[in-house]
């Protein structure tokens, strides 16, 4: 996944930064990429192994897989 990807389905536009006007669409894009590197190899590209590694990390900090699903609704297209 590139960030040309992530931009077709990842919807930054209720994020704070944004809404408040301190960065844009494509800024927090990019920081959101970024973090899927932290565990990988820093080439802009997410492999199947940081997405999985990344939402581990993710899942294990949230309560319930209801309120997980309904967190990755709200920045998937298409789920």
């Amino acid at each position: 996944i590139t960030l040309k990807d992530l931009k077709g389905v990842y919807t930054p536009v209720s994020d704070p930064e944004v809404l408040d006007g301190k960065m844009t669409g494509t800024q927090v894009l990019t920081q959101f990429l970024n973090h899927f590197e932290k565990c990988g190899t820093q080439d802009g590209i997410i492999t199947l192994e940081e997405w999985q590694d990344y939402y581990k990390l993710i899942s294990a900090t949230i309560d319930s897989d209801e309120y997980f699903e309904l967190m990755m609704k709200r920045v998937w297209k298409g789920l």
